[in-house]
């Protein structure tokens, strides 16, 4: 099954489905969107 089918374009951390598996492009925007919507709580860095 191809990966661009499963993936989805997320509005807000609300809406990640915790329930299925995400190619690693949506993971990555999953966290973007998570420091993007609280700065003040998350920050994310490169190891």
């Amino acid at each position: 099954m191809d990966a661009a089918v499963h993936e989805t374009e997320l509005r807000s951390t609300d809406s990640f489905d915790y329930s299925r598996y995400h190619p690693l492009s949506e993971i990555y925007s999953f966290q973007d969107m998570l420091v993007a919507e609280n700065p003040n709580l998350v920050s994310k860095i490169v190891i």
